[in-house]
């Protein structure tokens, strides 16, 4: 048996509790998926929602090093159901690289599956092209909210995040909370209503953050990216200098008197503590110190969610660690993460959709995955 199907397999036995859809999809979010060419789409002119670029690639190579799947992009997700695992429709976030074991690739039906060590193990399937991909403005832009409003009647389309980094003094005279929640505010006059409106930005005071809420936006998301204080010190060396790791964890505390403590998501990128040569050297110390941090945020009713780090392959800690962090550390933070969750009696986070293998659609971590289907729950907003 090939290496990593053996590693596989060898943890589904190990972690009976945790989802096989779960283990697998974190596999593939942390370590990427390879496309046969006939896997590729024609970029935007085809019948497949293609991947998108935005803040990180969440590729495991630079565009020269991706080859066809640079010039004929793969689809923005996969779809993998069935197979020798008998997997439960399980939507996957693609991120590519070319040297995985996984491949997605074209059978002799011209169906699509995927391969694990040249071994079929799940069917595939893709997002079609939306509706709104193929207009445009009279103008000329497309992909805006008011051709996503008109074209998308089936109405799956049900949140905006607005987003974009730390504004540390003014931008085009407007300081970070007026200068997001001015689009929020726009949306919600324009569009009354129509979307659940998230904010990625800094823990801000309380009065900084009572103006996004004034503004209309539902969900907040002061992202706190890792909780080890040496750790977030070494990777989060702008909030540190700006906030610092205690006032921000304050800052995320304080919001939920304005947000509702389920309104207020701050996300952690999972892998990271592990990240060679600053992270912990075993999965027991690395799930130790992201479980404190759980109980930490649960404890006063708050729920992060977590994003599966994907190394970028530019940066000093991508270049370092191009396998990213062990399969085990994040099978086992699913576990813990569940665990938590239930201890303190919380149901999973508003606008992620719905819990639960064979039942989630949040693509780029397995933690709706590996919860109960029960645990979700309406958006409250206060």
């Amino acid at each position: 048996m090939d290496s990593r199907t053996a590693l596989v397999e060898d943890l589904l036995e190990r972690f009976p509790g945790v989802p096989r859809e779960a283990v697998f999809k974190e596999d593939l979010l942390r370590g990427g998926v390879a496309f046969d060419k006939s896997a590729l789409s024609d970029n935007e002119s085809g019948e497949v929602k293609p991947k998108s670029y935005f803040i990180f690639s969440f590729d495991h190579g630079t565009l020269p090093e991706l080859g066809e799947a640079a010039l004929r992009r793969p689809p923005e997700e996969i779809v993998l159901t069935g197979g020798p695992y008998d997997l439960r429709r399980t939507v996957v976030s693609v991120r590519v690289n070319p040297a995985s074991p996984y491949r997605v690739a074209a059978d002799e039906d011209g169906m699509l599956a995927l391969f694990l060590d040249g071994k079929r193990i799940a069917d595939v399937g893709v997002p079609p092209m939306p509706e709104y991909y193929k207009h445009k403005l009279s103008n000329g832009k497309s992909v805006t909210l008011e051709i996503i409003d008109k074209y998308d009647t089936g109405k799956t389309s049900t949140a905006y995040t607005l987003t974009g980094g730390a504004i540390t003094s003014k931008v085009a005279g407007r300081d970070e909370a007026d200068f997001y929640g001015h689009y929020a505010k726009a949306i919600e006059e324009r569009f009354p209503g129509r979307w659940i409106g998230k904010v990625v930005a800094q823990a801000l005071p309380k009065d900084d953050v009572q103006r996004f809420k004034d503004y209309g936006v539902q969900i907040y998301h002061p992202n706190f990216e890792v909780w080890d204080r040496r750790l977030f010190e070494l990777y989060c060396p702008g909030k540190e200098r700006y906030v610092g790791r205690d006032e921000w964890h304050k800052r995320i505390l304080d919001s939920a008197e304005i947000f509702g403590a389920r309104n207020v998501i701050p996300n952690f990128v999972a892998g990271v503590e592990m990240a060679e040569p600053f992270g912990f050297t075993t999965v027991d110390e690395a799930i130790a110190s992201t479980t404190e941090g759980l109980r930490f945020f649960m404890s006063h009713g708050i729920t992060p969610r977590f994003t599966t780090w994907c190394p970028e392959p530019t940066t000093p800690l991508g270049k370092t660690n191009p396998g990213g962090a062990p399969l085990e550390y994040h099978i086992r933070l699913l576990q813990a993460y569940r665990a938590t969750m239930e201890e303190y009696g919380l149901s999973s986070p508003p606008g992620y959709g719905p819990a639960g293998a064979g039942n989630a659609v949040f693509s780029v971590s397995s933690f709706m995955d590996s919860l109960d289907p029960n645990s979700s729950v309406a958006p409250s907003v206060v």
